[in-house]
């Protein structure tokens, strides 16, 4: 189920924002978004910043953080999920994602971010669409909206601007 929050939109979150869409904010491309293929989704290129490292790809099975923008990738996360009441007891993984637009509208592989219960926390950093599906549900995003769910999901690519999304997985 997907559960729309309130982003109370801080001076924290402006500043983060500025940041990732400037043009001097590291992103790495990554050619595949999933490591397997489904029939009528698309294993779509992106480019990705990693904030904190999902526990699963490391020994020391942790989250690792891997990026200067930490404190205010995760205070942002925070300042959502407080401001709507939503209980979390840490971050597994933070990333940033982006995602160009293609020609024509593409489903993403349906997948869960990590092997065992966590929650996904969404924010839309631009205005681009590009729907998030989970289950039967749908949100068409609008730029600073923030979604909150769990399970399987994938979403659409964007149709003539650039997605950008801070993704958190939590417990």
């Amino acid at each position: 189920m997907i559960k729309v929050l309130e982003n109370p939109k801080t001076y924290n979150y402006f500043g983060f924002k500025n940041t990732i869409l400037s043009f001097r904010f590291p992103f790495f491309y990554e050619k595949e978004s999933t490591r397997f293929e489904v029939s009528g989704h698309s294993n779509i290129p992106y480019y990705v910043h990693e904030i904190i490292k999902r526990p699963e790809r490391n020994n020391l099975l942790i989250p690792e953080v891997v990026s200067p923008f930490i404190a205010d990738a995760t205070l942002l996360a925070q300042e959502i999920l407080n401001h709507n009441n939503i209980k979390y007891s840490t971050f597994l993984r933070m990333c940033v994602n982006a995602v160009h637009p293609f020609s024509e509208v593409l489903r993403t592989v349906p997948h869960t971010d990590h092997d065992y219960d966590h929650k996904n926390l969404i924010v839309y950093l631009t205005s681009a669409g590009g729907k998030t599906i989970v289950g039967g549900e749908s949100y068409d995003p609008v730029e600073d909206g923030a979604i909150i769910f769990d399970g399987e999901h994938y979403h659409e690519t964007p149709k003539s601007e650039r997605r950008v999304v801070l993704v958190a997985t939590y417990i």
